[in-house]
């Protein structure tokens, strides 16, 4: 997802726990090592949304577009004020320094190592996978 099954939101903290329900608890930015980077790469994008007085979400998402990555972006909203917030990513841009800042410390593309588990192919063993932390699901 562009938000990353809200990694990019900022509301997700070292001691966030999702239950066995949570697809997130199987889905590889969660596990350990690799969220603990991803968490790293996030307080990058938390620190250049303060700094523009916009959520960490809407800078997320204006990142996407401004950087030429994405021609449109699709998100999945609870509640009306998350669709308020993310129009909001079409009434601004992130000056120059601040796409710097974001280029130099949180990968687009670049993959986060890690292992997930298949019970399909694989006979339930741990397979080698990599994940971009902006791409998501893909």
């Amino acid at each position: 997802s562009a938000l990353a099954d809200g990694l990019l939101s900022g509301t997700v903290r070292k001691d966030t726990r999702f239950g066995p329900d949570d697809h997130r608890s199987r889905y590889p930015l969660f596990q350990p090592g690799a969220f603990e980077q991803s968490l790293e790469h996030v307080s990058h994008l938390i620190r250049v949304s303060s700094s523009l007085s916009q959520p960490p979400a809407v800078v997320a998402l204006r990142w996407l577009l401004q950087s030429g990555y994405a021609d449109a972006v699709l998100t999945g909203s609870i509640s009306s004020r998350h669709i308020t917030d993310n129009i909001r990513c079409l009434w601004f841009e992130i000056p120059s320094a601040e796409m710097q800042e974001l280029q130099r410390s949180v990968p687009l593309e670049g993959p986060v190592p890690l292992k997930e588990t298949s019970p399909g192919g694989t006979g339930g063993q741990a397979c080698p996978a990599t994940t971009p932390l902006m791409k998501g699901d893909q």
